[in-house]
């Protein structure tokens, strides 16, 4: 019997496949909507974009924790 060495993933698809970019893409969707709904428009984009990292981090964290 031969035994098949499966390929080695790399780390950049590990931590895709941890972080649930499906459900992490439903909470930056979610999160977008609410910072340009809860004022008039978008005043600051390096303000949204942090907010858009920082929520991508946590979410990622906890989806991995589960």
């Amino acid at each position: 019997m031969k035994l098949v060495k499966e390929k080695a993933k790399s780390r950049l698809s590990i931590y895709l496949e941890l972080s649930k970019l499906n459900i992490l893409s439903l909470v930056l969707v979610s999160t977008f909507l609410g910072y340009y709904l809860a004022g008039p428009g978008i005043k600051s984009w390096s303000h949204l974009i942090l907010t858009l990292i920082g929520t991508s981090m946590t979410a990622s964290g906890s989806g991995a924790l589960n």
